[in-house]
């Protein structure tokens, strides 16, 4: 029996159960229940207010997924960075010999077109360096010895905005110099 890849939702009643498995990759599977309430008592929506973390540097976003693409460039931008984007690591990586300059590189891990998220670390890091690295992946499978030559910290897709945003800000904070 051969492996298939592919995305599927399943929904039941107000429970919903996500699956996305790539070959070579592996499988997630993602459930949502929700939480248990009294009785004949309506949960209540909960509202977290995230500050802006950034103060204009240039996130360089490297997704594959158009929709997700816009999602976090939006989210970027309402956390105060600048954002350049790229639906692929060849792309990023023409961009970047082409002059564009970033503070630091959010990037998927599982692209097509032959360059992957960790590549594509490893590539930049050699044009530009020391700039601080963040992946995102819907696989929570990855290890750091498979990072290679970069190793940085990984959030899982779909991103919480608040792990995101005190994730790129740590990252930003550790690349700042002490000599100013």
């Amino acid at each position: 029996m051969g492996v298939r890849a592919g995305e599927w939702d399943y929904f039941f009643l107000d429970k919903e159960m996500r699956i996305y498995s790539e070959v070579e990759h592996g499988t997630s599977v993602k459930l949502i229940i929700p939480r248990g309430i009294a009785e004949g008592q309506d949960e209540l929506p909960v509202l977290k207010s995230i500050k802006a973390t950034g103060n204009g540097e240039v996130i360089l976003l490297v997704e594959d997924e158009a929709n997700l693409l816009a999602i976090v460039t939006d989210m970027l931008e309402t956390f105060g960075y600048r954002v350049i984007t790229a639906p692929s690591g060849v792309e990023a990586l023409e961009l970047v010999r082409n002059g564009a300059v970033f503070d630091l590189l959010l990037t998927d891990i599982v692209m097509p077109g032959g360059l992957d998220g960790f590549q594509l670390a490893a590539k930049l890091r050699d044009l530009q360096h020391d700039q601080p690295v963040v992946y995102m992946s819907g696989y929570s499978g990855f290890h750091e010895t498979e990072m290679g030559e970069v190793i940085a910290p990984m959030v899982l897709k779909p991103c919480n905005p608040g792990v995101l945003a005190e994730t790129i800000k740590e990252q930003l904070a550790a690349s700042v110099s002490p000599d100013g």
